[in-house]
């Protein structure tokens, strides 16, 4: 891993048991173990405990060195032990665990949805610099520079899927999975624009036909302040045909994350599906009304 701007200490490895990071530094003209302070720690993503720089707990499953298996490329990758079916190129890049993913450029992680390690990411892809994928089936691109905080800038796409049967709104899910939202983190705010189309695919009612559809714009800005979230939208219709005039999606928030609410028809199958692309800032200190 390079030296980031500021800092005269570096990691140079990580312990498997303990999750100890040991740091370096330049005594004249070679390299040396040295004991980081704690905003040296805390300047890599690491947390310091007991007067030691370890892991967080979301990132104990990467502590063992890039194995070919997983088909890294260039310098100072690592790929965790749990991690298959991985491609890994550039520098500084983590995937922690999980299968089917791709990882490209510099300082880029994809992460464990949860601190508990329970839920590995699959099917991410996050290119650029400082990229941060925290959900499944996460695209995400890191605009950031050095210096800055993981996911400072980063553009990332998600899906939202849902069918619905009755004229009531409903939530739909991150990849129709049922569960999951997406999360907006702390003291951020991202530009959303979500292209969303419904198309009536079977039904009992005399009215409408099967193959009725239309499509929408929804967009607007979310911003976490503090974990408190607000949202501003707005809603076009870009094209429809048939009866669909109850049809309405919507771009909302629940706690701290970010959903997609849809409202079909009764006694008709509606699928619906949004792709939502996020223009994200992310700062380190609070957003919140001084």
């Amino acid at each position: 891993m390079e030296f980031k701007i500021g800092q005269t200490k570096r990691p140079k490895s990580i312990d498997a048991t303990t999750h100890v990071v040991t740091f370096e530094q330049f005594v004249g003209d070679g390299l040396v173990e040295a004991t980081p302070t704690k905003e040296e720690c805390e300047a890599y993503g690491y947390v310091f405990v007991d007067n030691t720089c370890q892991l967080r707990p979301n990132q104990r499953r990467m502590a063992q060195p890039v194995r070919t298996s997983k088909r890294p490329t260039a310098t100072s990758n690592i790929v965790g032990k749990n991690a298959n079916n991985n491609i890994v190129a550039g520098r500084n890049n983590q995937i922690l665990t999980g299968s089917n993913n791709s990882i490209t450029g510099e300082y880029n992680i994809i992460q464990e949805l949860t601190d508990n390690l329970e839920t590995p990411l699959l099917n991410c892809s996050v290119t650029g610099y400082s990229g941060s994928a925290t959900i499944h089936n996460h695209y995400v691109h890191g605009g950031s520079s050095v210096g800055d905080i993981l996911g400072e800038r980063q553009y990332t796409r998600v899906l939202f899927g849902r069918t619905t049967t009755t004229g009531g709104t409903v939530n739909a899910y991150i990849n129709n999975d049922g569960t999951h939202f997406y999360p907006v983190p702390t003291n951020s705010i991202m530009y959303f624009n979500a292209s969303i189309v419904a198309v009536c695919t079977s039904q009992e009612e005399a009215e409408g036909s099967v193959g009725d559809f239309c499509s929408w714009l929804e967009r607007g800005v979310v911003i976490n302040r503090n974990g408190t979230l607000q949202i501003k939208r707005t809603r076009k219709t870009m094209s429809q045909h048939g009866t669909v005039s109850n049809w309405r999606p919507t771009a909302a928030i629940a706690g701290t994350d970010f959903k997609i609410t849809v409202r079909g028809d009764a006694n008709r199958s509606i699928e619906w599906t949004a792709t939502v692309d996020f223009t994200e800032y992310r700062n380190a200190t609070s957003l919140a009304a001084g």
